[in-house]
């Protein structure tokens, strides 16, 4: 971007990439979590609308747009890999309500009731004339997923131009990460050899690409005999992706309970052995309260905006009040307080 028109837009810097200008100017629109994930709106049209200001403001319509903005700010922080906002980004789109095709197919398996379970539950591999793959929810939390296994690998890749010598611990972090991202996809390995990215090689699938990769990284993985550099085959990739799913899960066994411990934490339990887990003590009900007056002397010696304490019996309750002294130095102060009735 040249110097002299990076001052025209807020966040243009001469000095940087493009992407992360980009990254910066469209930040402003996921400043804070939002039901539409980003700041942009619909107007509704008034009663007298035109044909055309009807299809504008269509579910459909406002869904591409939002998307349009959500998928290019996944780009820009894939990117600048940005791994931290885009698992809060994730995480903004799995705490969301379910977009209408979502909805229509989980009711329509639930037999027009109720869906089960929630979205985040659903799996993302899904063939595109099903009605749930049109859906603008599922669509962002496959691309923000995507993304992520994609930049582990790039990191992979970098880690392995750069250093003779892999650091094991950044390889488990990479491991763990995309083991995570795999664990978001909500499939099988079985649902896996169905795809076609799998049978036919159309595309890879980026989250089981990176727990490969991962795994592949590590320096224990000799059982695991690969002919050349070629590990892509259905059969190879099944078996490295079966062992890489099996370490991951000996080394991060608890990688995704942390949701779940919480969760119990709210609901407790039933059977008490965890004092963290136990139900907490219920709200008391606020109780039913009448003003009563009353009159105080004013301590001598004191002037305009002095304080004193006054301690006052009602029954048998005791309450101590600050009391200021008002213009016009009064002998004594009158006022009301608020006394449980029962």
């Amino acid at each position: 971007i040249p110097a002299t028109k990076s001052h025209l837009v807020r966040g243009l810097n001469n000095t940087t990439p493009c992407v992360n200008s980009a990254e910066v100017i469209m930040a402003s629109l996921f400043e804070r979590k939002r039901p539409q994930l980003c700041s942009v709106w619909v107007t509704t049209p008034s009663a007298a609308a035109s044909p055309f200001e009807t299809i504008n403001n269509a579910i459909r319509k406002f869904d591409s747009i939002r998307s349009k903005y959500v998928e290019g700010y996944v780009e820009c922080l894939r990117l600048c890999n940005r791994t931290e906002k885009l698992e809060m980004l994730l995480e903004w789109v799995r705490t969301s309500n379910r977009d209408l095709p979502s909805f229509y197919q989980a009711s329509a398996f639930a037999k027009g009731g109720e869906p089960e379970n929630s979205h985040t539950k659903d799996c993302l591999l899904l063939k595109k004339p099903s009605i749930g793959a049109l859906g603008v929810i599922r669509k962002i939390k496959r691309k923000i997923n995507s993304a992520i296994a994609d930049v582990v690998i790039r990191e992979l890749n970098s880690l392995q131009k750069n250093d003779t010598n892999i650091s094991q611990v950044k390889v488990k972090d990479c491991l763990k990460l995309s083991y995570t991202s795999y664990l978001f996809l909500n499939c099988s390995v079985k649902e896996l050899e169905r795809s076609r990215a799998w049978k036919y090689g159309l595309g890879s699938i980026r989250e089981v690409e990176a727990v490969c990769q991962s795994y592949l990284a590590l320096q224990d993985h000799e059982h695991v005999q690969i002919k050349g550099q070629n590990w892509s085959g259905g059969a190879t990739k099944k078996m490295v992706l079966k062992a890489a799913l099996q370490k991951a899960q000996e080394l991060f066994p608890n990688v995704n309970a942390r949701k779940k411990v919480r969760k119990r934490a709210k609901q407790g339990t039933a059977k008490g052995d965890d004092d963290s887990l136990r139900l907490a003590p219920k709200r008391k009900l606020p109780e039913e309260t009448k003003k009563k007056p009353f009159v105080v002397v004013v301590p001598s010696g004191l002037s305009a905006g002095d304080s004193f304490q006054a301690t006052i019996r009602h029954k048998d309750l005791v309450k101590k009040v600050k009391l200021t002294v008002p213009a016009g130095n009064p002998s004594k102060l009158k006022f009301t307080l608020a006394f449980p009735t029962t």
